[in-house]
């Protein structure tokens, strides 16, 4: 009978070399095929995801309104969109100010100019508010 691995505890007083691999206090059934997981490993594995998800978080999660101003980070654009700069150590960190058209769930719409060939709607986590100094 084959079990799916969630911890090894050796079972001493039948055989040295037999390992149960346990979930709580129940063993696990054996997996229909290779790719299958039990359910309620399953489960608690995606609990676990969840808490380290809820704790960590997708770094941004800022809301912007429409026609307010935001920068782009060029953190993964190509260096021809961002700058004339040869060296990439010598380009901007962000672009902007871009005004944001629309929402669309986590994404944004902005008024990026065609001649930078970048698509117009960017994730949350790719944009920073804009503040102007005084």
């Amino acid at each position: 009978m084959q079990h799916i691995q969630v911890g090894p505890v050796v079972n001493k007083d039948t055989d040295p070399n037999t390992e149960f691999y346990l979930e709580g206090n129940e063993i696990c059934p054996a997996p229909t095929s290779r790719h299958t997981v039990c359910p309620r490993r399953n489960c608690s594995l995606c609990r676990r995801q969840k808490l380290n998800a809820d704790n960590n978080g997708r770094g941004n999660a800022n809301e912007f309104k429409v026609d307010s101003l935001v920068l782009l980070v060029t953190q993964n654009l190509a260096k021809h969109t961002v700058s004339d700069f040869v060296a990439r150590k010598l380009a901007p960190r962000s672009i902007g100010p871009f005004t944001v058209l629309a929402k669309h769930g986590n994404a944004y719409t902005l008024n990026i100019p065609f001649s930078m060939c970048l698509h117009p709607t960017v994730y949350v986590g790719r944009l920073k508010p804009y503040s102007q100094h005084e």
